[in-house]
């Protein structure tokens, strides 16, 4: 009867390489997707001068569908009034965006372990700045 016991025990612990390891693909997976998305709303914000209220919306869409990750998790605080282009480098001329989503599951098995569902998640953000090719009038 020990035998079964010690037996569960282990493959109780040794469950948790394999969870863990599928969990970090999936993840990894929501973060590159993310990535992607968002580096291609920053290259439509550079060509439109900023991030116009329809990327604005096409960006939580996409999102929401590759992801599932519902748009009032989105948080999203980005340059919204134009910037211009102009013929030497000027610092006015950069869009910043700063975007982020919740990634809820980083640990595998995280109640056998004694972590709580607040300490098992975080909010993964993307911010950068990009140049704006948008022409002065």
């Amino acid at each position: 009867m020990k035998e079964y016991i010690v037996g569960f025990s282990v493959f109780l612990i040794l469950m948790f390489f394999p969870l863990q390891w599928a969990i970090n693909q999936i993840n990894h997976y929501k973060i590159q997707t993310f990535n992607n998305i968002v580096n291609n709303a920053a290259q439509k914000a550079r060509t439109d001068g900023y991030f116009k209220e329809y990327n604005i919306n096409e960006l939580k869409t996409k999102i929401e569908d590759a992801l599932h990750i519902d748009q009032s998790q989105i948080r999203i605080n980005v340059t919204t009034t134009p910037k211009y282009r102009f013929d030497e480098f000027d610092q006015r001329e950069m869009i910043s965006y700063e975007i982020g989503i919740p990634i809820e599951k980083i640990i595998a098995m995280h109640r056998f372990f004694g972590i709580d569902e607040e300490k098992n998640k975080f909010e993964y953000i993307v911010s950068g700045e990009v140049a704006s090719e948008l022409l002065s009038p």
